[in-house]
């Protein structure tokens, strides 16, 4: 795989788009291409990025232990499919096609400002719980 990978020289606002089966990861950084392009144009080392993953409503949310989002949020979520997720409990998951749900854009602005930063700092303590576990496994 190492032999056919390709790698992009991508710049702030540039998209990937691909389907879910192509193989993907981070190349790391290389430091001297950094430096070259910071004393060059003045780019910044690192770009935030947002990744949208579209999936059927009927795609099941795993349960348990773990770092999703719906899931610290509410345990009931976990094993729920995200249509019921968005049904039951709010628009974690939401509709995007045919149509937008009015009422998930305004469940959408309260999961922002109110559950998802409470469901991120649980993520990030129970990241520092299995961190060291999996660790000691390798």
């Amino acid at each position: 795989m190492e032999e056919t990978k390709r790698i992009y020289d991508l710049k702030r606002g540039d998209v990937v788009f691909h389907q879910r089966w192509l193989f993907h990861r981070t190349v790391p950084m290389e430091r001297n291409a950094i430096s070259g392009r910071i004393a060059s144009d003045g780019d910044h080392l690192v770009y935030r990025r947002y990744s949208i993953r579209y999936g059927p409503g009927s795609s099941i949310i795993p349960p348990g232990y773990g770092t999703e989002p719906s899931v610290i949020s509410n345990d009931n979520n976990g094993g729920r499919t995200a249509d019921d997720v968005a049904h039951l409990d709010a628009a974690w998951y939401p509709q995007v096609w045919p149509t937008f749900e009015q009422n998930e854009i305004e469940q959408m602005k309260m999961l922002a400002m109110e559950r998802l930063p409470e469901a991120v700092e649980k993520s990030e303590q129970r990241k520092r719980v299995i961190r060291p576990r999996r660790t000691r496994q390798h």
